[in-house]
């Protein structure tokens, strides 16, 4: 079943949250798994990351979003992801 447009639906899908973060899928899976952020729901293989989570949390403040950016990037090269 095709998926609605983004503009009618609640959540976002992982490659538009990618785009948007600019980021690939593999760096977000991971912040995903260590961080648990952005926040999202996973149903079974399925992963859905609800706009108004996801907004609030990119928009908390550039500084804070770069520095979570930042830490997941150096997990990442520290555990050789």
């Amino acid at each position: 079943m095709p998926h609605k447009p983004v503009g009618e639906r609640d959540y976002y899908l992982v490659p538009e949250v990618c785009e948007r973060m600019g980021t690939t899928q593999t760096t977000l899976y991971e912040m995903m798994r260590v961080q648990q952020k952005p926040p999202h729901i996973r149903i079974g293989r399925v992963i859905r990351i609800p706009k108004v989570a996801f907004d609030k949390w990119w928009n908390m403040g550039e500084d804070a979003a770069q520095e979570e950016r930042h830490e997941s990037e150096m997990e990442r090269l520290v555990n050789g992801y």
